[in-house]
């Protein structure tokens, strides 16, 4: 889980607006969220507000954490959609929190019409809208304020994630010995298959890589295959690839990002932080 010292970077990054969390993942974030969220939970439910007034405590907690498992999915899931479209960094962090009261609002009315502890109007849901609005006004507070501390999960993820990533060491100017074979690093390429790569990805707990004749899968952290790939002439371009340098055939715009054009015709994307460093590596070969 994030830390103290990654609460504090990330917290720079939101007030600043320096930088957005290129690389939000559901495997990487979720679980954070619904960690601290499960504490707020927890909170809520001991404070005894209205609506759950009556309950037993852990039955307080469970509705507050439904509540907040729902809206932790549709916030994580709009919050994705706007880094992906390249929402304007410094109001990233505000509209982020600015859109929690609605969609708590709505997971709210949502899970009180289900369990009918919320009586519709008399007109049904044609007053959808002024049952929604009341709804809105009832626990905007509350929306803010879990706004905020998602919001601070979610930069804090991404600078913890940004320590724990490997940067390749610097290849030495002098010829360099031949790098060992492929199958004599992984395990999944056996000699008579081994052959030119590619570039390596990673793909939930597995590492591809992807290689001149086929497509390999290694069961280990990408960190740990960077740090074996070293050895050869080739570079981590994103927090989830790397590719070798003399198979980019290209490296070019997309939008305001960067992207490789492999060699085989892959794209691999180039994240924003290791742009600069990409391009002046590559336009050194």
């Amino acid at each position: 889980m994030a830390g103290y010292q990654a609460f504090q970077r990330g917290f720079k990054r939101a007030v600043k607006g320096h930088e957005r969390p290129e690389e939000v993942t559901w495997q990487n974030a979720l679980p954070n969220i619904l960690f601290y969220g499960a504490l707020i939970s927890l909170l809520i439910s001991l404070m005894e507000p209205e609506s759950s007034q009556g309950l037993h405590v852990i039955a307080a907690y469970l509705h507050w954490f439904l509540h907040f498992t729902f809206a932790a999915c549709l916030w994580l899931g709009a919050f994705m959609m706007m880094v992906k479209y390249q929402v304007n960094t410094r109001a990233l962090p505000w509209l982020a929190i600015a859109i929690m009261p609605f969609i708590f609002a709505l997971v709210s009315l949502s899970i009180d019409i289900f369990s009918g502890t919320e009586v519709p109007p008399e007109n049904g849901f044609r007053d959808l809208h002024i049952w929604y609005l009341g709804e809105f006004i009832g626990v905007a507070d509350n929306g803010v304020i879990i706004g905020v501390v998602m919001t601070l999960v979610i930069y804090a993820v991404d600078a913890a994630e940004d320590k724990r990533e490997v940067i390749p060491a610097p290849l030495p100017s002098s010829e360099p010995a031949p790098p060992p074979a492929l199958h004599r690093l992984f395990t999944s390429i056996t000699p008579d298959r081994d052959t030119k790569l590619i570039r390596a990805e990673a793909q939930d707990h597995y590492v591809a890589l992807i290689t001149t004749t086929a497509t390999y899968l290694e069961l280990m952290p990408f960190t740990e295959a960077v740090e074996k790939l070293s050895v050869y002439n080739g570079l981590q371009c994103h927090r989830s690839h790397w590719v070798m340098r003399d198979q980019v055939h290209d490296l070019r715009r997309a939008g305001s990002a960067w992207e490789c054009k492999m060699e085989n015709g892959d794209i691999v994307p180039v994240s924003r932080r290791r742009a600069r460093d990409v391009r002046e590596t590559l336009m050194s070969v």
